[in-house]
């Protein structure tokens, strides 16, 4: 009958299955064969000290150590021994794992800095789902992807770039996210060892930038006009009158007269409001589940900041209705835009907003568009610093983003025609 031995630790080279059918001499044989071969790997004398300190001693390599060694003591020969054999079988290991990944292609590591990436404190579902879904769209299946990361240069990158550009008839703000994306997978192959420099250093955007869609979206495409709130709010308020309890349309009333983000309204809650103003503290996130479910969670906002926006008197308007309809209808939440049903969620809205969009012909049909249309109206009445306050964002964001030319054709004809009158 085969004794019982002590489970061999998975730096041995054969597995657990392969020593149970072994018998008991010859596992002890395979152990002894091991240990012999480690320590012969060890150059270093294994000494007693001859003083009061009677303690074995050796040496294993060590870069970090400022002579190169890291000293092993131990009360016995045998622990050091020991040390010593456990060190070679993790540099063994160490060194399997490099040549692994010495052949690791970018479409195999890519997801491996996704796993990475995930592990930083607050980032965000909705941020790593965008990863995932970009690396799909880039990079799974070309033939870029195929490539092993040692042997990617700069040439490669640029190259790689152009063609998706020119597959994809992408803009500039999609080329920075793509390069983003490789810079960090790079960064992340020289925190393993796998390369020693990243090439994307040695990438010029200048080179490959003028292969970018350069077509400016016009701002009706990005805001909307006087005339299309018009619309839009006539629109919102037959849908109302036909269906009350359609809370996603009040959602995008406020958002309206706010410029809250999608996720931003849906988290409202009625102890928001105070004191004349509305205080944003939370928002609503996708989180995607292992399984392939997602459920809508509500955490911080965005920069994980509280912001308030002053009450106007439309938009009071907006929250005495609702809350008449809640009264009305036994509806008990704390949430806002809620129904019979619970809290609305923000693809609900989103949905919502793109088909009053559509009823009342309007170019631009998005919340987001409505954000970008209150900022720029307040831009035009506000300073800016003011502006990002109540937005929720930096200012050089909102000069870059959430700046657009609002200003209607006959007021900038009246303004032409003074000039002319001066002129003349």
């Amino acid at each position: 009958m085969k004794k019982n031995i002590s489970t061999p630790t998975t730096s041995d080279l054969l597995s657990i299955e392969d020593m149970v059918m072994m018998s008991c001499d010859d596992v002890q044989k395979y152990m002894a064969t091991q240990r012999e071969k480690y320590l012969s790997m060890h150059t270093a004398p294994i000494t007693q000290g001859k003083g009061s300190d009677k303690r074995w001693t050796t040496r294993v390599p060590d870069k970090n150590k400022p002579d190169g060694r890291r000293v092993i003591r131990k009360p016995t020969k045998e622990e050091v021994e020991n040390e010593v054999i456990q060190f070679y079988k993790e540099q063994e290991i160490s060194t399997g794992k490099a040549r692994v990944f010495a052949a690791i292609t970018l479409s195999a590591l890519f997801p491996l800095w996704i796993d990475y990436a995930s592990e930083r404190p607050n980032i965000a579902s909705e941020t790593l789902r965008k990863y995932r879904n970009d690396y799909k769209r880039f990079i799974a299946d070309s033939d870029f992807g195929r490539m092993k990361v040692k042997d990617i240069d700069y040439i490669d990158i640029e190259e790689f770039l152009i063609a998706e550009i020119q597959r994809l008839n992408l803009k500039k703000k999609a080329l920075g996210n793509l390069f983003g994306y490789l810079k960090n997978v790079f960064a992340y192959a020289m925190r393993k060892r796998i390369i020693r420099s990243n090439p994307c250093d040695l990438v010029d955007l200048k080179n490959v930038r003028p292969y970018c869609d350069n077509t400016a979206r016009t701002s009706t495409e990005r805001v909307l006009t006087d005339v299309e709130i018009s619309e839009l709010l006539h629109t919102l308020h037959q849908h109302q009158a036909e269906y009350p309890l359609y809370m996603a349309d009040y959602a995008i009333e406020i958002c309206l007269h706010t410029g809250l983000r999608v996720g931003e309204v849906a988290a409202l809650r009625w102890d928001c409001i105070a004191n004349g103003e509305l205080h944003i503290r939370q928002s609503e996130h996708r989180v995607d589940h292992n399984d392939g479910a997602s459920t809508y969670e509500i955490g911080a906002t965005k920069n994980g900041k509280e912001r308030r926006i002053p009450i106007s008197d439309s938009l009071q308007a907006v929250f005495d209705r609702i809350r008449t309809l809640h009264e009305g209808h036994g509806i008990d939440s704390g949430y806002i835009i809620a129904d019979t049903n619970g809290r609305v969620i923000a693809p609900t809205i989103s949905k919502a907003m793109y088909r009053r969009g559509v009823e009342a012909n309007i170019n631009a049909k998005s919340i987001h568009a409505l954000r970008r249309t209150v900022s720029s109206k307040l831009n035009s009445r506000l300073p800016s610093a003011t502006v990002a306050l109540i937005m929720g964002h930096t200012e050089e964001v909102n000069q870059t983003h959430y700046n657009y030319d609002i200003m209607e054709l006959t007021v900038k004809k009246s303004a032409m025609e003074q000039i002319c009158a001066i002129s003349t």
